[in-house]
Protein backbone atom coordinates (compact mmCIF):
# COMPACT_ATOMS: atom_id res chain seq x y z
CA UNK A 1 0.00 0.00 0.00
CA UNK A 2 1.36 3.43 -0.94
CA UNK A 3 2.07 6.12 1.70
CA UNK A 4 -0.82 8.12 0.22
CA UNK A 5 -3.20 5.18 0.65
CA UNK A 6 -2.00 4.64 4.19
CA UNK A 7 -2.66 8.29 5.03
CA UNK A 8 -6.09 8.13 3.41
CA UNK A 9 -7.01 4.96 5.30
CA UNK A 10 -5.82 6.45 8.57
CA UNK A 11 -7.78 9.62 7.90
CA UNK A 12 -10.98 7.72 7.16
CA UNK A 13 -10.66 5.55 10.28
CA UNK A 14 -9.92 8.63 12.34
CA UNK A 15 -12.96 10.43 10.95
CA UNK A 16 -15.15 7.42 11.71
CA UNK A 17 -13.88 7.30 15.30
CA UNK A 18 -14.49 11.03 15.71
CA UNK A 19 -18.02 10.63 14.33
CA UNK A 20 -18.76 7.83 16.79
CA UNK A 21 -17.38 9.84 19.69
CA UNK A 22 -19.42 12.86 18.58
CA UNK A 23 -22.62 11.00 19.36
CA UNK A 24 -21.63 11.02 23.01
CA UNK A 25 -20.62 14.66 23.28
CA UNK A 26 -21.88 16.53 26.31
CA UNK A 27 -22.23 20.07 24.90
CA UNK A 28 -21.32 22.94 27.18
CA UNK A 29 -22.25 26.51 26.25
CA UNK A 30 -20.23 29.04 28.16
CA UNK A 31 -22.00 32.32 28.78
CA UNK A 32 -20.41 35.67 29.38
CA UNK A 33 -22.29 38.77 30.45
CA UNK A 34 -19.50 41.08 29.24
CA UNK A 35 -19.49 41.04 25.39
CA UNK A 36 -15.78 41.85 25.45
CA UNK A 37 -15.19 38.46 26.98
CA UNK A 38 -16.54 36.60 23.96
CA UNK A 39 -13.99 34.05 22.89
CA UNK A 40 -12.43 33.71 26.33
CA UNK A 41 -12.19 30.04 27.17
CA UNK A 42 -14.03 28.66 30.16
CA UNK A 43 -11.81 26.83 32.58
CA UNK A 44 -14.16 25.55 35.24
CA UNK A 45 -15.52 22.09 35.85
CA UNK A 46 -19.05 21.22 34.78
CA UNK A 47 -21.61 22.39 37.33
CA UNK A 48 -25.32 23.05 37.49
CA UNK A 49 -27.42 26.07 38.48
CA UNK A 50 -31.14 26.32 39.10
CA UNK A 51 -33.70 27.16 36.40
CA UNK A 52 -37.46 26.83 36.06
CA UNK A 53 -38.15 23.58 34.26
CA UNK A 54 -37.42 20.00 35.24
CA UNK A 55 -36.33 17.42 32.76
CA UNK A 56 -35.56 13.74 32.51
CA UNK A 57 -32.72 13.28 30.05
CA UNK A 58 -30.81 10.21 28.92
CA UNK A 59 -27.42 11.11 27.41
CA UNK A 60 -25.15 8.59 25.78
CA UNK A 61 -21.91 8.11 27.66
CA UNK A 62 -18.63 7.21 26.05
CA UNK A 63 -17.60 3.62 26.65
CA UNK A 64 -13.95 2.84 27.25
CA UNK A 65 -12.66 6.40 27.70
CA UNK A 66 -8.96 6.80 27.05
CA UNK A 67 -6.41 9.01 28.81
CA UNK A 68 -4.34 11.48 26.84
CA UNK A 69 -1.23 9.99 25.28
CA UNK A 70 2.23 11.40 25.88
CA UNK A 71 2.31 12.51 22.25
CA UNK A 72 -0.98 14.40 22.65
CA UNK A 73 0.23 16.14 25.80
CA UNK A 74 3.52 17.18 24.21
CA UNK A 75 1.65 18.76 21.29
CA UNK A 76 0.06 21.42 23.52
CA UNK A 77 1.27 24.88 22.48
CA UNK A 78 2.27 26.99 25.47
CA UNK A 79 3.34 30.17 23.67
CA UNK A 80 -0.08 31.82 23.75
CA UNK A 81 -1.82 34.61 25.61
CA UNK A 82 -3.98 32.45 27.89
CA UNK A 83 -1.03 30.48 29.29
CA UNK A 84 1.38 31.72 31.91
CA UNK A 85 4.10 29.62 33.53
CA UNK A 86 4.30 29.98 37.32
CA UNK A 87 7.23 28.98 39.53
CA UNK A 88 7.51 28.89 43.33
CA UNK A 89 10.14 29.45 46.00
CA UNK A 90 9.08 26.41 48.03
CA UNK A 91 9.26 23.79 45.25
CA UNK A 92 10.99 23.12 41.96
CA UNK A 93 7.65 22.41 40.26
CA UNK A 94 6.01 24.57 37.59
CA UNK A 95 2.36 25.15 36.79
CA UNK A 96 0.78 26.60 33.68
CA UNK A 97 -2.07 28.85 34.76
CA UNK A 98 -4.06 31.69 33.27
CA UNK A 99 -3.02 35.34 33.52
CA UNK A 100 -3.93 36.50 37.02
CA UNK A 101 -6.30 39.17 35.71
CA UNK A 102 -8.37 36.46 34.00
CA UNK A 103 -8.36 34.08 36.97
CA UNK A 104 -8.05 35.95 40.24
CA UNK A 105 -8.73 32.89 42.38
CA UNK A 106 -6.37 30.02 41.46
CA UNK A 107 -3.98 31.74 39.04
CA UNK A 108 -4.06 34.85 41.21
CA UNK A 109 -2.78 32.76 44.11
CA UNK A 110 -0.07 31.23 41.92
CA UNK A 111 0.91 34.72 40.77
CA UNK A 112 1.71 35.58 44.39
CA UNK A 113 4.16 32.68 44.53
CA UNK A 114 1.86 30.42 46.54
CA UNK A 115 0.54 26.96 45.73
CA UNK A 116 -3.27 26.70 45.66
CA UNK A 117 -4.52 24.85 48.78
CA UNK A 118 -0.91 24.03 49.58
CA UNK A 119 -1.64 22.96 53.15
CA UNK A 120 -4.22 20.38 52.12
CA UNK A 121 -2.04 19.10 49.28
CA UNK A 122 0.89 18.72 51.69
CA UNK A 123 -1.28 16.75 54.10
CA UNK A 124 -2.41 14.38 51.35
CA UNK A 125 1.22 13.94 50.28
CA UNK A 126 2.17 12.89 53.81
CA UNK A 127 -0.74 10.46 53.79
CA UNK A 128 0.33 8.89 50.48
CA UNK A 129 3.94 8.64 51.65
CA UNK A 130 2.87 6.66 54.72
CA UNK A 131 2.12 3.55 52.65
CA UNK A 132 4.95 1.02 52.18
CA UNK A 133 3.80 0.10 48.68
CA UNK A 134 2.23 1.53 45.53
CA UNK A 135 -0.88 3.67 45.95
CA UNK A 136 -2.69 5.94 43.49
CA UNK A 137 -4.51 9.27 43.83
CA UNK A 138 -7.74 10.26 42.07
CA UNK A 139 -8.36 13.93 41.23
CA UNK A 140 -11.87 14.60 39.88
CA UNK A 141 -12.18 18.21 38.80
CA UNK A 142 -8.43 18.52 38.42
CA UNK A 143 -8.61 22.05 36.98
CA UNK A 144 -5.12 23.20 35.93
CA UNK A 145 -3.40 20.61 38.14
CA UNK A 146 -2.82 22.31 41.49
CA UNK A 147 -3.36 18.96 43.23
CA UNK A 148 -2.39 16.63 40.39
CA UNK A 149 1.12 17.97 39.75
CA UNK A 150 2.46 18.16 43.35
CA UNK A 151 0.90 14.83 44.32
CA UNK A 152 2.29 13.10 41.23
CA UNK A 153 5.69 14.51 42.21
CA UNK A 154 5.10 13.27 45.77
CA UNK A 155 4.37 9.75 44.51
CA UNK A 156 7.41 9.88 42.22
CA UNK A 157 9.71 10.82 45.09
CA UNK A 158 8.17 8.12 47.29
CA UNK A 159 9.62 5.56 44.91
CA UNK A 160 7.09 2.72 45.13
CA UNK A 161 5.31 3.50 41.89
CA UNK A 162 1.77 4.76 41.62
CA UNK A 163 -0.15 7.25 39.51
CA UNK A 164 -2.42 10.26 39.69
CA UNK A 165 -5.62 9.98 37.67
CA UNK A 166 -6.79 13.48 36.73
CA UNK A 167 -10.33 13.99 35.40
CA UNK A 168 -11.23 17.38 33.92
CA UNK A 169 -14.13 18.19 31.60
CA UNK A 170 -13.21 21.23 29.54
CA UNK A 171 -10.44 21.29 26.97
CA UNK A 172 -9.02 24.76 27.76
CA UNK A 173 -8.24 23.67 31.32
CA UNK A 174 -6.96 20.28 30.27
CA UNK A 175 -4.43 21.90 27.95
CA UNK A 176 -2.95 23.82 30.90
CA UNK A 177 -2.90 20.65 32.99
CA UNK A 178 -1.27 18.56 30.27
CA UNK A 179 1.34 21.25 29.59
CA UNK A 180 2.25 21.17 33.29
CA UNK A 181 2.50 17.37 33.23
CA UNK A 182 5.02 17.63 30.37
CA UNK A 183 6.93 20.56 31.91
CA UNK A 184 7.46 18.61 35.15
CA UNK A 185 8.36 15.36 33.34
CA UNK A 186 5.39 13.50 34.83
CA UNK A 187 3.95 11.91 31.69
CA UNK A 188 4.63 8.45 33.12
CA UNK A 189 2.95 9.37 36.42
CA UNK A 190 -0.33 11.03 35.38
CA UNK A 191 -3.34 9.73 33.44
CA UNK A 192 -5.38 12.70 32.18
CA UNK A 193 -9.00 12.00 31.23
CA UNK A 194 -10.63 14.88 29.35
CA UNK A 195 -14.25 13.98 30.12
CA UNK A 196 -17.20 15.18 32.14
CA UNK A 197 -18.40 12.44 34.47
CA UNK A 198 -21.96 11.56 35.39
CA UNK A 199 -24.52 8.82 35.64
CA UNK A 200 -26.07 7.36 32.52
CA UNK A 201 -29.49 8.40 33.83
CA UNK A 202 -29.16 12.12 34.52
CA UNK A 203 -32.14 13.83 36.14
CA UNK A 204 -31.63 17.54 36.70
CA UNK A 205 -34.32 19.60 38.37
CA UNK A 206 -34.28 23.05 36.87
CA UNK A 207 -31.95 23.08 33.88
CA UNK A 208 -33.18 23.57 30.32
CA UNK A 209 -31.84 21.40 27.54
CA UNK A 210 -31.26 23.35 24.33
CA UNK A 211 -30.32 20.25 22.31
CA UNK A 212 -29.54 16.60 23.07
CA UNK A 213 -26.72 16.38 25.62
CA UNK A 214 -26.37 20.14 25.85
CA UNK A 215 -26.27 22.52 28.80
CA UNK A 216 -25.24 26.15 29.12
CA UNK A 217 -22.38 27.25 31.34
CA UNK A 218 -21.76 30.75 32.63
CA UNK A 219 -18.12 31.74 32.68
CA UNK A 220 -16.92 33.76 35.64
CA UNK A 221 -14.70 36.38 34.03
CA UNK A 222 -12.35 36.55 37.00
CA UNK A 223 -12.54 32.99 38.35
CA UNK A 224 -11.80 30.37 35.74
CA UNK A 225 -12.66 27.58 38.15
CA UNK A 226 -16.13 28.93 38.82
CA UNK A 227 -18.01 28.19 35.61
CA UNK A 228 -21.63 27.24 36.15
CA UNK A 229 -24.73 26.51 34.12
CA UNK A 230 -26.89 29.54 33.40
CA UNK A 231 -30.63 29.86 32.85
CA UNK A 232 -30.75 31.29 29.35
CA UNK A 233 -29.29 33.90 27.05
CA UNK A 234 -26.00 35.80 27.21
CA UNK A 235 -24.16 32.83 25.77
CA UNK A 236 -20.99 33.75 23.88
CA UNK A 237 -18.82 30.65 23.68
CA UNK A 238 -19.68 27.01 23.02
CA UNK A 239 -17.41 24.30 24.41
CA UNK A 240 -17.88 20.55 24.20
CA UNK A 241 -17.00 18.10 26.94
CA UNK A 242 -17.28 14.39 26.31
CA UNK A 243 -19.44 12.62 28.88
CA UNK A 244 -18.50 9.32 30.51
CA UNK A 245 -18.95 7.69 33.91
CA UNK A 246 -16.57 7.12 36.78
CA UNK A 247 -17.08 3.39 36.36
CA UNK A 248 -16.00 3.60 32.71
CA UNK A 249 -12.84 5.53 33.60
CA UNK A 250 -11.84 3.12 36.34
CA UNK A 251 -12.81 -0.14 34.62
CA UNK A 252 -10.09 -2.76 34.14
CA UNK A 253 -7.21 -0.40 34.93
CA UNK A 254 -6.07 -1.81 38.27
CA UNK A 255 -5.85 1.51 40.08
CA UNK A 256 -5.24 1.41 43.86
CA UNK A 257 -6.72 4.65 45.17
CA UNK A 258 -5.74 5.39 48.74
CA UNK A 259 -7.01 8.97 48.53
CA UNK A 260 -8.95 11.27 46.23
CA UNK A 261 -10.18 14.82 45.74
CA UNK A 262 -13.48 15.82 44.12
CA UNK A 263 -14.47 19.39 43.32
CA UNK A 264 -16.79 19.77 40.32
CA UNK A 265 -19.03 22.66 41.37
CA UNK A 266 -22.24 20.85 42.27
CA UNK A 267 -21.90 17.85 39.98
CA UNK A 268 -20.40 15.66 42.72
CA UNK A 269 -23.64 13.73 43.20
CA UNK A 270 -23.91 12.84 39.52
CA UNK A 271 -20.30 11.65 39.57
CA UNK A 272 -20.88 9.43 42.61
CA UNK A 273 -24.02 8.01 41.00
CA UNK A 274 -21.74 6.76 38.24
CA UNK A 275 -19.10 5.35 40.61
CA UNK A 276 -20.43 1.99 41.76
CA UNK A 277 -17.00 0.38 41.58
CA UNK A 278 -15.50 3.18 43.67
CA UNK A 279 -18.24 2.82 46.28
CA UNK A 280 -17.34 -0.87 46.58
CA UNK A 281 -13.59 -0.18 46.79
CA UNK A 282 -13.35 3.37 48.12
CA UNK A 283 -10.27 5.40 48.98
CA UNK A 284 -9.46 5.89 52.64
CA UNK A 285 -9.52 9.67 52.52
CA UNK A 286 -11.54 12.11 50.41
CA UNK A 287 -11.37 15.88 50.02
CA UNK A 288 -14.74 17.03 48.69
CA UNK A 289 -16.67 20.24 48.17
CA UNK A 290 -20.43 20.13 48.73
CA UNK A 291 -22.97 22.89 48.23
CA UNK A 292 -26.63 22.20 49.02
CA UNK A 293 -28.02 24.60 46.40
CA UNK A 294 -25.74 23.40 43.61
CA UNK A 295 -26.33 19.73 44.38
CA UNK A 296 -30.10 20.21 44.44
CA UNK A 297 -29.98 22.05 41.13
CA UNK A 298 -28.07 19.12 39.67
CA UNK A 299 -30.86 16.75 40.66
CA UNK A 300 -28.88 15.22 43.51
CA UNK A 301 -30.17 16.48 46.87
CA UNK A 302 -27.50 16.69 49.53
CA UNK A 303 -29.26 13.92 51.47
CA UNK A 304 -28.71 11.54 48.55
CA UNK A 305 -25.06 12.53 48.16
CA UNK A 306 -24.39 12.06 51.87
CA UNK A 307 -26.06 8.65 51.57
CA UNK A 308 -23.81 7.67 48.66
CA UNK A 309 -20.73 8.74 50.60
CA UNK A 310 -21.93 6.78 53.62
CA UNK A 311 -22.46 3.73 51.40
CA UNK A 312 -18.82 4.13 50.39
CA UNK A 313 -17.86 3.79 54.04
CA UNK A 314 -17.07 7.41 54.85
CA UNK A 315 -17.80 9.06 58.17
CA UNK A 316 -20.17 11.74 56.92
CA UNK A 317 -21.74 14.84 58.46
CA UNK A 318 -25.47 15.10 58.95
CA UNK A 319 -27.14 16.41 55.81
CA UNK A 320 -28.86 19.27 57.63
CA UNK A 321 -25.47 20.69 58.65
CA UNK A 322 -24.53 21.23 54.98
CA UNK A 323 -26.06 24.54 53.92
CA UNK A 324 -23.73 26.82 51.96
CA UNK A 325 -20.31 25.84 50.68
CA UNK A 326 -19.00 22.86 52.64
CA UNK A 327 -15.38 21.88 51.97
CA UNK A 328 -14.06 19.04 54.07
CA UNK A 329 -11.91 15.94 54.30
CA UNK A 330 -13.81 12.71 54.92
CA UNK A 331 -12.27 9.58 56.43
CA UNK A 332 -13.40 5.99 56.30
CA UNK A 333 -15.33 4.88 59.37
CA UNK A 334 -12.82 2.04 59.77
CA UNK A 335 -9.55 3.72 58.85
CA UNK A 336 -7.26 0.94 60.17
CA UNK A 337 -9.07 -1.62 58.00
CA UNK A 338 -8.96 0.62 54.93
CA UNK A 339 -5.28 1.43 55.44
CA UNK A 340 -4.62 -2.27 55.88
CA UNK A 341 -5.68 -2.88 52.28
CA UNK A 342 -2.44 -1.16 51.31
CA UNK A 343 -0.36 -2.39 54.28
CA UNK A 344 -0.62 1.01 55.91
CA UNK A 345 -1.22 1.85 59.58
CA UNK A 346 -3.45 4.47 61.21
CA UNK A 347 -3.25 7.10 62.51
CA UNK A 348 -0.32 8.72 60.76
CA UNK A 349 1.69 11.49 62.46
CA UNK A 350 0.50 14.09 59.93
CA UNK A 351 -3.13 13.38 60.88
CA UNK A 352 -2.40 13.71 64.58
CA UNK A 353 -0.63 17.03 63.96
CA UNK A 354 -3.55 18.19 61.83
CA UNK A 355 -6.07 17.33 64.56
CA UNK A 356 -3.91 19.01 67.18
CA UNK A 357 -3.60 22.18 65.09
CA UNK A 358 -7.36 22.21 64.42
CA UNK A 359 -8.11 21.90 68.13
CA UNK A 360 -5.64 24.66 68.92
CA UNK A 361 -7.24 26.98 66.35
CA UNK A 362 -10.69 26.15 67.73
CA UNK A 363 -9.63 27.02 71.26
CA UNK A 364 -8.01 30.26 70.07
CA UNK A 365 -11.20 31.19 68.23
CA UNK A 366 -13.32 30.54 71.32
CA UNK A 367 -11.01 32.74 73.39
CA UNK A 368 -11.19 35.49 70.78
CA UNK A 369 -15.00 35.27 70.72
CA UNK A 370 -15.15 35.49 74.50
CA UNK A 371 -12.78 38.46 74.68
CA UNK A 372 -14.54 40.37 71.88
CA UNK A 373 -18.00 40.26 73.49
CA UNK A 374 -19.12 43.63 74.78
CA UNK A 375 -20.71 43.94 78.23
CA UNK A 376 -24.49 44.07 78.24
CA UNK A 377 -25.86 47.59 77.77
CA UNK A 378 -22.71 48.89 76.09
CA UNK A 379 -22.85 50.54 72.65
Amino acid sequence: MSPYSLCLAFGLSRALADFQDASALFQVQVGSIDPSLAGVSAAGPVSLAQDEDAFDHQPQIIRGPKPATEWEMKRIKTERSDMKLYSFNTTDLYLYGFPAEDDQSISGTLNRGKMWEGGSVGFFCEFLKSFPQRVDFLDVGANIGTWTIPLADCIRKKGFGGRVVAVEALKPIVEHLEASVVKNQLTNMVDVFNYAVGAEKVVVNGTKIEAPDEVKMNEDATNKGGSSIVKSGKVSVVKSARLTSMDEILAHRGYRFAAMKMDIEGYEGQAWRSARSLIKNPPCMLSIELNRKWLTSAGTPVEEVVGLLSDAGFEVPKADTIQGLFNTVLYQRDMPRCMGRFNGTWPIPAYERRQHDAQRRHEAFKQWRASSKQPEGSQ
